[in-house]
């Protein structure tokens, strides 16, 4: 399985102590395993667009995780707008970029519809992901 930057992000990860996968849709999941591992140090890395190019949705993202990861509470509903304002959002609606399907925003925009972070590790040689309850 490839993405087009979470994949090579993960990769590039070598010498993290514990790697996971992140989302709108799982962000609260995600930081509630982080807090309980008692980190001394904690790096997100928004990916973008290839690992090339900042996106406003994994921005937000990383923004939101943070935020959880310091015990803020965030206004869901102001996320969902603001990735809706965002510039990459408008892919989903053109018909000339059918790669981008609309029904794939609706899903990335299910804030913390998920109750599993994806905890990512390395097994002879290959990237094995797998789901971590809360």
């Amino acid at each position: 399985q490839s993405t087009r930057a979470g994949t090579v992000g993960v990769s590039a990860a070598s010498k993290a102590t514990r790697i996971y996968g992140c989302s709108l849709v799982n962000a609260k999941a995600t930081a509630k395993v982080v807090l309980a591992e008692l980190p001394k140090l904690v790096t997100i890395v928004a990916m973008g667009d290839k690992g090339l190019a900042r996106t406003d949705e994994d921005e937000i993202c990383a923004l939101y995780l943070r935020n959880l990861l310091l015990g803020r509470s965030v206004d869901a509903g102001a996320l969902r707008t603001l990735v809706l304002a965002g510039q990459d959002s408008d892919n989903f609606d053109n018909l000339e970029k059918p790669q981008y399907h609309p029904r794939d925003r609706d899903l990335a925009l299910a804030i913390d519809s998920h109750s599993f972070a994806i905890a990512i590790h390395r097994k002879g040689g290959l990237l094995i992901a797998h789901p971590v309850n809360c």
